[in-house]
């Protein structure tokens, strides 16, 4: 049987000891798959072709993906015959506001929101829709960073005006959203794999409303519930992606009251493995290995 050969893109080449990227490859050699670690920084679009330093990429059966958008990275996925996720998938869902859309009608329930243009949206409009305080987020924004906690005018005045914070200066598009305040400092990030959970934890903060283990939060594994299945399934009925992490906020002390916050289509292993002892990235690997019959 022909050994299937993939492309593991990433920013830079050298991530092969950046955990999740490690497992993934580690896995892949486990599964008889030949994974490859391509970083787009370090890639050059030429007439002829895709160069990697001075080679020339060939042909692939699969990319997995794990950097976000542009040229570069679209000329290496394309130069692959299956794309996990899906470009479809990828590229819609790196985008929260796509993602509440999407699932609109869907029986998952969500925190009130509003998408707004930069400074075109009066502070006093959003403190009317949503109370104070509320969440200021970019719509790309991953790890915790470009998202704000708004409690009055003067702080969302600095939002806008953070440089560090490209999707919600005033020519970008932001999403407001309700705050959860049962859920301040802590949520539920869920792994599935088409659908189905293979693992979930609590992720905790002391000192920040936001939960991001790469701002230093805690980790707690916890037991898989019918509810969280529910959910899980509900969005990639809606979704189709392959593998996604699934952040939910606590709306009340109902283990069962969950608000969808939002999904990741890259997020990172370390603390779900860590956490709960399952072998996401064999997971992973295992879903590629079993769609090319291996």
């Amino acid at each position: 049987m022909k050994k299937r050969c993939g492309y593991l893109i990433e920013k830079y080449r050298d991530m092969g000891s950046a955990y999740t990227c490690r497992r993934l490859l580690e896995e892949a050699e486990t599964a008889g798959l030949s994974l490859r670690m391509i970083g787009v920084e370090d890639c050059l679009i030429r007439p002829d072709g895709v160069y990697f330093g001075e080679e020339k990429l060939e042909h692939r059966d699969f990319a997995i993906l794990r950097y976000k958008r542009g040229h570069v990275m679209e000329e290496i996925r394309s130069l692959c015959d299956f794309s996990y996720n899906s470009p479809a998938c990828f590229d819609r869902y790196v985008d929260k506001y796509h993602q509440l859309k999407d699932i609109e009608g869907s029986g998952i329930p969500y925190p009130r929101y509003v998408l707004c243009h930069g400074a075109s949206m009066p502070f006093a409009v959003l403190k009317e829709e949503l109370g104070l305080p509320f969440v200021l987020k970019g719509l790309a924004s991953s790890m915790g960073r470009e998202i704000y906690l708004i409690e009055d005018e003067m702080g969302y005045d600095a939002a806008l005006r953070d440089g560090a914070c490209s999707a919600t200066g005033p020519d970008k598009e932001a999403l407001a959203q309700e705050f959860i305040a049962h859920s301040r400092g802590r949520d539920l990030r869920l792994y599935a794999i088409r659908g189905k959970v293979i693992g979930a934890m609590i992720r905790s903060s002391k000192d920040d409303f936001r939960s991001n283990v790469a701002l230093g939060a805690e980790v707690k594994g916890v037991p898989i519930t019918p509810k969280m299945e529910e959910i899980a399934k509900k969005l990639f009925i809606c979704t189709g992606y392959d593998y996604v992490g699934i952040d939910l906020l606590f709306a009340s002390d109902d283990p069962d009251d969950l608000l969808f916050c939002e999904m990741n289509v890259m997020a990172g292993i370390q603390g779900m493995e860590e956490a709960t002892g399952v072998n996401v990235a064999g997971a992973i690997i295992g879903m590629i290995a079993e769609d090319f019959g291996i």
